[in-house]
């Protein structure tokens, strides 16, 4: 058989050898020469943009860089004067998104400079750190709430500090609250409410925040807890990540249940505020992170080159540059918005508004314009592409491109349908050939089996009457598995030509099952396997074809039995769920491989595996019995486990069944 597919391709390979000579070939040639052409009118075109906007781009790096060292001379001067602060957000310039201090090459951001070591060193030293220790360790080691209560309330009476005070209150309120005494817990808590915002725990959150969210679990003091969140929000200094993270939630809470409508208004503003500040800072975060791979180590001009160096940084684009205040005291990070300096150059008459588009600056462009020079690297002005060369020049470059575009794609196209065609012959003349080798053992093995038996019973001395029963049955048997593969045949032929008729009735399923059991009977006690029957009352009939579901069922013991490897036990049940009648035929065979459940129901498809090759068959059952239970309104579902067995299943539905 194997001969018949060798000879059956020969043809189409000659066909496609044929059609790369023929079309292909010089589709290939004149492709070539094409891209050829192209080729020298984008480097005619390269040339003529670089020399016509040349002038332009030294502009635009003139007047970028003027601005941008304009603003870090006005920020250094600030610094310096006093006028500015490190960690404030009012800068001398609307583009500057932050500053920064280096330290040891690291940047050190605005709010980490806020006095968290000093809260650390109060909190942490003299008899106020010995009470808070010992009212913790009752607290969380020992769950003694009131030693607890008692070491906290000795540690507010030694507090010097609002730190200490807070955070010893905070302890006392928790302690107080976990023993039931919520009143004496929110007191603590209101006087924590009323400790400056500028007073801060060790990770910079303000003190307040802790008993702010208890206050507004029991629906207390919202107005005072706005105003304080207000005080944070609106003083212009840079948050810590916690403390934004802490005061969106805070504000949240507040939109959410506030009564008092000015209340949840300000809330809903500050925010908004919120929302803007966060990625703003996480964006100072990534800067930190990555600082040491930008190459920005302070002094950072490039060698002989008396400019300092703007990189691009993130999204949305930042410009950052280091610089030294003039005493030599300081160093610091610079980082401005790229899309706001830029914008007084569009207004100005550097950039060019007498061509189609527009200009940008762009990080990282792929090469597409021309680079503004080491002071600024990764930056490039990408023109627009009527800019690139003249009308006439452009136009043919689109028709050379469009003509290639047209051959390439007729020729893939061609080659792709003779592919298409080779491949469904050859697959189809497989199928074939693995259909008619697996019809003819299907039938060749149950006729010999019939005729052997018939000649013993023709012989002049015939065997008792028990084993002429017996061969009676097998020769009865094998009719009927003949019968079934014929009626497999031309079911599937009528499901070609769609011509498949089925003829619904209201139908018992245990008596389809019951004849179905009958016509296999005979075949499962040869092969000695047991067959488990589970059919419980009450089942309601259905609307189906009994004979086709018959023949589904037998389909479906048939390939139990093929499939069931050294175990001899089929389980077929019959139930209802979820308004189906289902069939479940389960074997404890080889299973199946997850990959091949899709393509079961292909007709002729059989699992290619070693032990199931040797296993006699066409392909057609579960091909016929999916078709049987789509045309019903149900399906064919699967379950298997690779050498635990396999469970198929037929959903018929019982809508409008009394």
């Amino acid at each position: 058989m194997s001969s018949v597919v060798s000879m059956a391709s020969q043809p189409h390979r000659r066909e496609v050898v044929l059609f790369l000579i023929a079309l292909i070939l010089p589709s290939a040639v004149l492709v070539g020469l094409g891209l050829r052409m192209i080729a020298q009118e984008r480097v005619a075109a390269e040339a003529r943009v670089a020399d016509e906007w040349g002038g332009t781009v030294r502009q635009i790096r003139v007047e970028l860089l003027s601005r941008l060292e304009t603003i870090k001379r006005e920020e250094i001067e600030a610094l310096t004067s006093g006028s500015g602060q490190i960690h404030g957000r009012r800068y001398s310039n609307t583009e500057v998104e932050l500053i920064a201090t280096l330290k040891d090459g690291q940047v050190v951001l605005p709010w980490e400079g806020n006095g968290a070591e000093a809260v650390r060193r109060q909190l942490g030293t003299g008899p106020f750190a010995d009470w808070m220790w010992q009212g913790e360790r009752a607290e969380f080691r020992r769950d003694d709430q009131r030693t607890a209560i008692e070491s906290y309330g000795r540690a507010l009476e030694r507090a010097r500090y609002p730190s200490q005070s807070g955070y010893a209150r905070i302890g006392l309120a928790r302690a107080l609250a976990s023993i039931g005494r919520e009143q004496d817990a929110l007191i603590q808590y209101r006087q924590v409410l009323t400790i400056s915002p500028d007073v801060t725990d060790e990770h910079c959150v303000p003190m307040f925040f802790y008993a702010a969210a208890r206050l507004l679990d029991a629906r207390l003091d919202q107005r005072q807890v706005q105003e304080q969140l207000g005080s944070i929000v609106t003083n212009h200094d840079w948050m810590a990540p916690a403390t934004l993270r802490m005061a969106q939630a805070l504000l949240d809470t507040l939109v959410e249940i506030a009564v008092d409508s000015s209340v949840r208004s300000a809330a809903a503003e500050l925010r908004g505020s919120i929302a803007e500040a966060i990625p703003v800072t996480d964006m100072a975060l990534s800067l930190q992170h990555d600082y040491p791979r930008l190459g920005l180590q302070y002094p950072s001009q490039p060698a002989g080159s008396t400019e300092s160096r703007w990189i691009p940084f993130g999204e949305p684009g930042w410009l950052v540059s280091t610089a030294a205040s003039p005493d030599g005291m300081m160093d610091v990070v610079i980082a401005v918005d790229a899309q706001t300096v830029l914008m007084p150059l569009r207004e100005s008459n550097v950039w060019p508004t007498d061509q189609v588009g527009d200009v940008r600056v762009q990080s990282d462009a792929e090469g597409a314009g021309q680079l503004l020079g080491a002071a600024l690297p990764g930056l490039e002005v990408v023109f627009p592409s009527a800019a690139s060369g003249t009308d006439v020049a452009a136009l043919q470059r689109t028709l050379y491109g469009v003509a290639l575009l047209l051959v390439v794609s007729i020729t893939f196209f061609g080659a792709f349908l003779v592919w298409r065609d080779v491949r469904r012959e050859l697959r189809l003349a497989d199928l074939r050939s693995q259909f008619v080798s697996s019809v003819s053992h299907e039938l060749k093995t149950p006729l010999t089996s019939i005729r052997m038996f018939a000649e013993i019973l023709q012989t002049k001395d015939p065997p008792d009457p028990r084993m002429q029963a017996d061969y009676l049955g097998t020769i009865v048997g094998e009719s009927e598995r003949l019968t079934r593969l014929l009626n497999n045949v031309l079911d599937l032929s009528k499901i070609e030509q769609d011509r498949m008729i089925y003829r619904p009735r209201l139908t018992s399923l245990e008596e389809v099952a019951h004849r179905a059991v009958q016509a296999v009977e005979h075949p499962l006690g040869q092969e000695g396997f047991t067959l488990n029957v589970d059919s419980p009352d009450g089942l309601p009939p259905a609307l189906v074809d009994p004979d086709a579901l018959e023949q589904a069922i037998l389909n479906l013991l048939t390939n139990a039995m093929k499939y069931s490897g050294e175990s001899r036990e089929i389980d077929l049940r019959l139930r209802s769920d979820d308004g189906h009648a289902v069939v479940e035929v389960t074997d404890r065979g080889v299973g199946i491989a997850p990959q091949e459940l899709e393509r079961l129901t292909e007709k002729f498809y059989r699992v290619p595996t070693a032990e199931k090759r040797q296993v006699p068959g066409t392909g057609l059952g579960l091909t016929l019995v999916d078709h049987m239970a789509k045309s019903h309104g149900g399906e064919l579902r699967v379950r298997s486990v690779v050498g635990k067995g396999s469970t198929f299943a037929i959903w018929l539905p019982l809508e409008g069944m009394e």
